[in-house]
């Protein structure tokens, strides 16, 4: 307040004039008051989530933790109990929000922001929000004035922002879960190149390389602003690797690296992250003293492993026939019609309900209340391929193998063989399975089921009745994983009451035997690979198939019966496929039928039409009573037993 004597007109002594001197002053902390118009102050829009509550922090009206509003002090001096003083948006309303906490609060709009100092005390400082990027520097303008009692504007301050936007976008992630989510990389330890090398391991380009996630780094608006901006990484270790390419080729990126434009580049899962969100990207741009930042943090996932779950007890996990070094796919064998489906588990790193939520299944069915685990049906044989994916990304490649196997067969016609003492009835058929898919013999990169068996195939359950060779080691009716084999059943008819007891082999040869095995993996009448068998799918001549050949013979000795008398042996066979996995074996072509009915009869025949001895005489001279084929035959069938 001063004191001015008046020295207008005529002077009077003791006439005093009481002036007031105001200062309405508009401050940005940080930026000095020669700048305040020119270049302003800077603040950044407001969409990270300082709160982590997946929702950009403009959105909301109070974040804990809020570190990106602009302060600025308002202040009239001297200090005054009259007039009013108001704060407005000369322009750029659009761009910001006025609030009255550094956490927001309460939102300063209209009325809010003017005061009455005879009742009122104006707030310092209260705090500017980026909500939208300025289209062009300083267009964002704010005054502090005062008016007295009257009315009269007697002072005002301006001061003007550029609301930065500084934005680095990860595919698949929106903006407001960029921090609290953040980005999950699968491990990039699969081979897109089928070179057997790791693509985590590489720098050349890999070609059908998918894991890989893309960024891009924004331009800094407006458009107006200078300078660069520059990518960073968190420290704790080299969880990622930054390429230009999304096939990478060429060296990896190394951090930090300024950018003068919008630029795409390529995240790789390299090592494994201890926990979720430990890694993280950062975009700096500084501009008027401050700096600002978008960040997005990540989790590298490594799928560790997929198995068998312990609820599917027919299927198998088959090693590759490449090694572990060639970076095989997995491979899981089972056989075509088994009841319940292929039942697969996978074992993540990190494992926790966030990065469980990454995973997804393609060629198979997730179990969506677990989604580790998928399902695929084995009502048809088959290669399924499937992945296990991260993030929507294939993290691992595996194949579902459903096996089975379609019979084929050459006859041996009725042949009868006579001689001087006997005379023997031979015919059968040689039986080929087939083997589907094909791709699990002749593909690179394949379940190892080629080689010798590792257990024996079955014996004749213990339970079952009137089953041929039962208790009889069965052990040497397969010598390798695959294995052609047969069940046998007989029925001898014998009106004439022929003494079996002088014929060849055992007498079990010439008893009736009605029923075949129980168990349709048990070869009956397949105690030896010497038929020859050819159980090698993998090699000529037999390649893709295995094969059985069966020429059963049976004699009849002409010391024994009468002239007329009949006697007959009927074998019907169910040939079959069968294949070991781990250990355990299976049908896998079901029942291939067929059979042979040898009839013989004993009548009169010259022995110079034979050119034999017969009776053994010493001459070819006589007449007498052999056996001979009664109308013996063969069919693909089992009827007529």
């Amino acid at each position: 307040v001063y004191n001015v004597r008046a020295n207008c007109g005529e002077y009077d002594e003791g006439d005093d004039i009481n002036l007031i001197v105001i200062k309405a002053d508009l401050n940005i902390s940080g930026v000095a008051d020669e700048d305040e118009e020119n270049p302003g102050g800077y603040v950044i829009v407001n969409t990270d989530d300082d709160n982590n509550n997946s929702t950009a922090d403009k959105e909301e009206t109070t974040v804990s933790g809020e570190n990106d509003l602009a302060p600025i002090t308002l202040s009239c001096q001297p200090s005054l109990t009259v007039g009013t003083v108001k704060l407005e948006v000369l322009s750029g309303s659009s761009n910001i929000k006025i609030w009255n906490s550094a956490t927001k609060g309460t939102q300063l709009t209209g009325e809010d922001l003017e005061w009455n100092l005879s009742s009122e005390t104006v707030p310092s400082p209260v705090y500017v929000e980026g909500v939208t990027a300025s289209g062009n520097l300083k267009d964002v303008e704010l005054k502090l004035s005062y008016t007295d009692p009257d009315s009269n504007p007697i002072h005002d301050d301006k001061v003007r922002f550029t609301v930065v936007e500084v934005d680095m976008d990860m595919s698949g992630i929106d903006d407001k879960d960029e921090t609290k989510v953040g980005g999950f990389i699968a491990l990039n330890d699969d081979d897109d190149n089928d070179n057997n090398t790791a693509d985590k391991g590489e720098s050349q380009t890999i070609t059908d390389e998918d894991n890989l996630i893309p960024i891009t780094i924004q331009r800094v608006q407006p458009e107006a602003l200078t300078g660069n901006v520059t990518l960073k990484a968190n420290a704790g270790g080299p969880k990622i690797k930054i390429w230009a390419s999304p096939t990478k080729g060429g060296s990896a990126i190394i951090l930090p690296k300024t950018y003068a434009t919008p630029v795409t580049l390529y995240v790789e899962g390299y090592h494994t992250s201890p926990g979720v969100r430990d890694t993280e990207l950062a975009l700096e741009y500084s501009v008027g003293g401050k700096t600002f930042d978008d960040r997005i943090k990540m989790t590298v996932m490594d799928l560790v492993s997929v198995a068998v779950d312990s609820s599917d007890t027919v299927s198998h996990r088959i090693d590759s026939v490449l090694s572990a070094e060639q970076v095989p796919d997995d491979h899981f064998a089972t056989v075509q019609g088994l009841s319940g489906d292929i039942t697969l588990l996978a074992t993540i790193y990190p494992n926790t309900s966030e990065t469980r939520n990454q995973i997804t299944w393609t060629g198979m069915t997730q179990n969506p209340s677990n989604k580790l685990q998928a399902t695929k049906s084995r009502s048809t044989s088959g290669k399924f391929p499937a992945t296990v994916n991260v993030g929507g990304k294939d993290a691992r490649d595996l194949t579902n193998w459903v096996v089975w196997a379609t019979g084929s067969s050459t006859a041996h016609a009725i042949n009868p063989d006579v001689q001087d003492t006997y005379t023997s009835i031979s015919g059968g058929y040689d039986v080929t399975h087939t083997i589907t898919p094909a791709d699990i013999i002749s593909q690179t990169d394949r379940p190892n089921l080629s080689g010798s068996k590792s257990t024996n195939p079955p014996d004749v359950p213990s339970g079952d009745t009137d089953v041929a060779n039962k208790g009889v080691s069965l052990a040497g009716g397969a010598d390798k994983k695959w294995d052609s084999s047969r069940q046998v059943r007989r029925k001898i008819l014998n009106p004439n009451n022929l003494n079996f007891n002088n014929f060849p082999g055992s007498i079990e040869l010439y008893t009736t035997r009605v029923n075949y095995p129980s168990d349709d993996v048990c070869g009956n009448d397949d105690m030896t690979v010497g038929d020859p068998e050819d159980n090698d799918p993998y090699n000529a001549p037999n390649t893709g198939c295995v094969f059985g050949p069966d020429l059963p013979s049976t004699p009849s000795i002409n010391s024994e019966g009468n002239l007329n008398d009949t006697w007959e042996k009927r074998l019907h066979m169910q040939g079959f496929a069968r294949i070991e996995l781990n250990g355990k074996w299976y049908n896998i072509s079901g029942p291939y039928l067929w059979k042979v009915h040898f009839k013989f009869k004993k009548q009169n025949e010259s022995e110079a039409t034979w050119n034999k001895d017969f009776n053994g005489d010493g001459d070819k001279l006589d007449t007498v009573p052999i056996w001979m084929d009664n109308g013996s035959s063969i069919a693909l069938d089992n009827s007529g037993f």
